[in-house]
């Protein structure tokens, strides 16, 4: 089901680029159509973990990476490029809580109530097999030169292990932190001794521990619990994650300094 509507979202995405009337609502109606679709599917058809499928279908518009950047930003002093990102992140976030949430109080209206139901964790090789995909989806979302899909992937699974093992010994935000610091580090030593751009496993290789889809989940668990403690923890949780990334950024430049200061 996430990967239907993510294809509709895709190709409604593309619709919206091109005309501008559309532009700036592209977010909002992105989740209002997937929130809509899920939510039906859901109510007519079969119960659906309902918030995991939304995110799901909406992972390649979420803002974590903007988050990040904005966070490093700030960190670094670059006051007015940093606000200006992190505002742009926040305001994407919310156009898509707002779609979402639209879609759930439509079917209310009509009288649907979709079937929740959350489903234990998939086996093992359910997860390799969708890190494999999502390392490939990743290369053709950055617009990565054929020649480099080895080095996106590569960087994108090796920094999803070194914070999943990583996690699973020290906790989560000592593991996001390790995976930050490395695949810093292996970005500016490509750059160096390749004579290429570090982005290629920099970016690829902290896309999956952004928190784009913890901020979302967040304010989707809010609004629809109207509960502000539930969003207090899905700041904190958002806050940690982003924190981890920037110390594990910060750090890995000064372990090994990038070939040029951008």
């Amino acid at each position: 089901m996430a990967a239907a509507t993510g294809l509709m979202i895709g190709l409604l995405d593309q619709y919206c680029a091109r005309r501008a009337a559309l532009r700036e609502a592209s977010e909002a109606l992105s989740a209002l159509a997937a929130g809509a679709v899920v939510s039906l599917v859901a109510a007519l058809v079969a119960p659906l973990n309902l918030n995991t499928v939304v995110i799901a279908s909406l992972v390649a518009l979420l803002p974590g990476m903007a988050i990040t950047n904005a966070m490093n930003e700030l960190s670094s002093q670059h006051w007015v490029s940093g606000t200006v990102r992190f505002a742009g992140a926040l305001t994407t976030v919310l156009k898509l809580t707002v779609g979402a949430v639209v879609a759930v109080n439509l079917l209310d209206v009509l009288g649907l109530e979709p079937q929740v139901r959350a489903l234990r964790p998939q086996p093992e090789s359910v997860e390799w097999l969708s890190m494999a995909v999502a390392s490939f989806a990743f290369a053709v979302l950055f617009k990565a030169s054929p020649r480099d899909y080895p080095w996106v992937m590569g960087a994108a699974i090796t920094g999803y292990l070194i914070s999943r093992f990583g996690g699973h010994e020290w906790g989560s935000p000592v593991g996001i932190f390790l995976s930050a610091l490395v695949l810093t580090a292996a970005g500016n030593g490509f750059g160096r001794w390749a004579q290429r751009p570090g982005a290629l496993i920099r970016l690829p290789g902290i896309i999956m521990l952004v928190p784009g889809s913890a901020s979302l989940r967040g304010l989707l668990t809010m609004v629809q619990q109207q509960d502000v403690d539930a969003g207090q923890n899905a700041v904190l949780l958002v806050l940690n994650i982003v924190v981890a990334l920037v110390a594990g950024l910060l750090f890995g430049n000064l372990l090994l300094p990038a070939r040029k200061n951008l």
